[in-house]
């Protein structure tokens, strides 16, 4: 079949694959990208954070660097400290795949990243049939191959999650191809294309060209065996191979130039040092994913498919059985097929790293040999190799099952039925998700706009503040490049170690509020002006509190003007000098405690059993423990903190808020023969890591849990009832100023828990829980579910929450411990909760 009709039905058995198997890919064809595999309802969600959204910034470098609008090999939008021509980038900006975007980009951006993503699709069903054809002959069963080899799961999962190797892995089959040519044709053009092959490898993936570089030795030698026969020792023959591969080898050290490059640029920062033994472990699935395919997580990449494992095994057995009746080319394709399943195996073990067979000896092997394996921190990437071994394994074992079978239409009809098998297999627990691409964000071209006036460039810190390595800043990257905004911090794989030192731990106090002068003096002089809050993308690691904290901190802080709000993102302008505002949100005074477990007891002394607030029962006594300390929470000044201890006994504690270096003035408690909460108020000199200190002052005593709050909490007694706005939860979606309310929309934010608190104790008695709540939705449409839960193993069922619907929801509290309300949006409709009340019944 000549090439060119190959083209044209491989780009329709591509096109097929991306309308079914990845739908739904054509809904979104102008408007989102693939973010992943878990189902979203709809498809998708409006600027969803993850890798593919880093992604796209990277395509939209290369775009803005050919319209010249930033310098080219600049990355100015991250990790900016005031100096654009500071902010060199070694970057291959993923070429060719950033071509292709930028050309179609004009008609939208998802349309670019789509059409790049496609082409990668369609290449490795071109190359691998190409590939396939050289070795068994004919199109039909080349073309399944190459079908299989496209929808093979870690294929198709890299590139659904934003991967580049997803991206690159196309370029694997097209270079074992071109060196099949060079090699066993002495054709100077495979040396070519190899050349070619390498080199786009090298630019779109550095993953893809590493494994394919360890790889080229072993597959040199294998087809230089097929190929070869007597005439080895033929000079003609080695000089027309020596002549092939000049223009591959002229490309390798191209290639080889800017990975060394890389690895240069690489040397400032962490990632230089090589990964730990327990980081690889952590990304690195188990040997149950091979064949499981309901796998999630890791375990999901190293599917490698019952129907195409069992294919591969029958067509090696059955010749295996028959060899000895095999002519030539039938014993090459028994061997060839015998050392690309070893070779199969062999990766496979690879790409369980730590959790390999004998402890992972093979990678650990792998790392003390091979220059820089120590790099690889996901041992699964060299499944980057594996499509296109899998797709030549298949072509092999099925022409070693039908050689006696000579009739062509069966033939035909058995291919489809084993090519349909082996997709549906792999393809039918894959969901793409999508993020959908919002337009601008306001409060982004707010900070642009405003910097214009003086004709400067804007500058930001955007909050949360990560070490670098958080896929939530990957949605700042998209709206700081629209906007043009430059940010202080960023998302990149490789950071410079200074980074860490100089910007995110001078400023992570940041992320909790705290904004003292020295900090906001070192921001002006960098050039940085405004400070940018996202509100739904603060986890609870980020700060001791909810959102809320940091917010209500930001609007009444005499270094800072809200500049404005656009849903989820605020905007800040850092002034020159203190100027204080009226006070905004005044009826924010309490902040409920995040990451409870982080603030249990700690002590060497530790009772079996755990108690039902949460932690273990620790007694302290004259015999035993005599103090313990809760954990290290950074808190900083201008606001009253309170601790809350769960304890009894026939004694009293000593209570006293310790940094490491000072201990605050501690307060006496007396302990009573029921559990009860004490209590611990305190103001932060200075910001650092508190710990709540607990010694026994008399007698004994027995703790159990303790938390944090800002603020001072009192729960409701019979008969009365405690009103929070919303806001002052942890929640997704964005707050509405005007009535502390927080606003949930549809296509923005996620299914499943969306606000959640107050984590504070209750007296026993029994509850009603009241929402105020805002909707244009139909009555009798579920908004979500609610209920109450106790610690992590304690909980009411979930009651739903409907329009127009009046949900009341009781509960009965049995001991002091501390309530949780959960509300799990159904993203059936926009909404808006305004406040949550909880009423003590009499």
């Amino acid at each position: 079949m000549p090439v060119r009709r190959v083209m044209l039905i491989s780009f329709l058995l591509a096109l097929a694959f991306w309308a079914a198997a990845l739908w739904p890919a054509p809904k979104f064809l102008f408007s989102g990208i693939p973010n992943g595999t878990r189902p979203e309802k709809f498809g998708g969600r409006e600027m969803a954070p993850g890798d593919p959204l880093q992604l796209l910034y990277h395509f939209n470098l290369a775009r803005q660097a050919i319209a010249g609008r930033i310098p080219l090999f600049h990355d100015v939008y991250e990790f900016n400290t005031g100096d654009d021509r500071d902010c060199r980038s070694f970057d291959s900006y993923y070429i060719p795949f950033s071509l292709l975007h930028a050309a179609a980009a004009p008609i939208s951006e998802a349309f670019g990243y789509q059409l790049a993503g496609f082409f990668s699709l369609w290449m490795s069903c071109l190359f691998m049939w190409l590939l396939a054809r050289r070795f068994v002959g004919g199109d039909f069963l080349p073309a399944v191959a190459a079908l299989a080899g496209m929808a093979f799961p870690y294929r198709v999962m890299t590139f659904l999650m934003g991967s580049p190797t997803g991206f690159g892995i196309c370029w694997v089959p097209l270079l074992l191809y071109g060196l099949d040519c060079a090699i066993r044709d002495g054709s100077w053009k495979g040396g070519l294309v190899a050349g070619l092959a390498v080199f786009a490898a090298a630019m779109g993936d550095l993953h893809v060209f590493y494994f394919s570089v360890i790889a080229m030795p072993a597959w040199a030698i294998l087809v230089w065996l097929v190929g070869y026969g007597p005439e080895w020792k033929s000079p003609d023959a080695w000089r027309r191979l020596g002549l092939a591969l000049i223009p591959f080898l002229l490309f390798l050290a191209l290639s080889g130039l800017y990975a060394w490059g890389f690895s240069q640029a690489i040397g400032e920062s962490g990632m230089a040092r090589g990964r730990t033994w327990g980081e690889i472990r952590n990304f690195s699935p188990t040997w149950t994913g091979f064949f499981d395919p309901g796998a999630s997580g890791l375990n999901s990449q190293v599917y490698l498919g019952r129907v195409l494992v069992a294919a591969v095994a029958c067509g090696w057995c059955l010749g295996l059985a028959r060899y000895r009746w095999f002519a030539g080319p039938e014993r090459r394709a028994f061997w060839m097929l015998t050392v690309l399943c070893l070779g199969g195996v062999a990766m496979a073990f690879l790409a369980l790293g730590p959790r390999g067979p004998w402890h992972g000896r093979l990678f650990e092997l792998c790392r003390g040999t091979i220059p820089m394996y120590t790099m690889i921190r996901q041992p699964a990437k060299v499944f980057a190799l594996m499509p296109a071994l899998a797709a030549l394994a298949l072509a092999f074992s099925v022409g070693l099952l039908w050689i006696r079978v000579q009739n062509r239409t069966a033939r035909r009809v058995v291919l489809c039925a084993l090519g349909l098998a082996v997709v549906f297999d792999y393809c039918r627990n894959i969901r793409p998700a999508f993020c959908i691409l919002k337009p601008d964000r306001g409060a982004y071209h707010a900070a642009a706009e405003d910097a214009a006036k003086d004709s400067s460039l804007p500058r930001a810190l955007v909050i949360p503040l990560w070490p670098g390595d958080s896929h939530y800043a990957s949605v700042y990257l998209h709206h700081a490049m629209h906007a043009g905004v430059r940010m202080l911090n960023g998302y990149a794989p490789k950071i410079r170690r200074g980074y860490f030192e100089d910007v995110f731990k001078r400023y992570e106090s940041v992320n909790s509020g705290w904004l003292d002068d020295a900090q906001a003096q070192s921001l002006l002089s960098s050039g940085v002006r405004y400070i940018i809050l996202h509100e739904d993308l603060f986890p609870e690691k980020v700060s001791p509190f909810p959102s809320a904290f940091t917010l209500h901190r930001f609007l009444n802080h005499p270094r800072l003007r809200l500049l404005a709000q656009d849903e989820t993102v605020w905007t800040f302008r850092l002034l020159e000098r203190p100027e204080p505002g009226p006070a905004m949100a005044a009826d924010w005074d309490v902040f409920f405690p995040a990451l409870r477990k982080d603030t249990l007891l700690a002590s060497a002394d530790r009772k079996a059993q755990a108690g039902r607030g949460g932690g273990a029962v620790i007694v302290l006594d004259a015999t035993g423990a005599g103090a313990v300390t809760a954990r290290g929470v950074a808190l900083g000044p201008g606001v009253g903190f309170q601790w809350l201890l769960r304890a009894q006994g026939q004694g009293s504690v000593s209570m006293a808020a310790a940094l490491p270096d000072r201990t605050l003035e501690p307060v006496i408690r007396p302990c009573s023969s029921d559990w009860r909460w004490l209590k611990s108020d305190f103001r932060a000199p200075k910001f650092g890591p508190f710990r709540l200190s607990v010694a026994l002052d008399s007698g004994v005593a027995t703790l159990d849990s303790a938390c944090l709050l800002a603020g001072d909490w009192t729960p409701p007694g019979p008969g009365s009832s405690i009103s929070f706005p919303a806001a002052l939860f942890f929640h997704s979606g964005h707050t509405d100023l005007a009535g502390g309310g927080v606003c949930f929309r549809r296509m923005r934010d996620a299914e499943g828990p969306a606000l959640y608190g107050p984590r504070l104790p209750f007296e026993p008695g029994r509850y009603r829980v009241f929402l105020d709540v805002e909707t244009d939705a139909t009555a009798g449409v579920i908004l979500g579910r609610v209920r109450v839960q106790w610690n992590d193993r304690e909980e009411r069922p979930w009651i739903d929450l409907a329009a127009g619907r009046h949900t009341r929801l009781d509960f009965t509290q049995e001991e002091n411990l501390p309530v949780t309300f959960v509300f799990a949006y159904s993203r059936e409709a926009d909404m808006r909760i305004n406040r949550i009340a909880f009423a003590r019944l009499p």
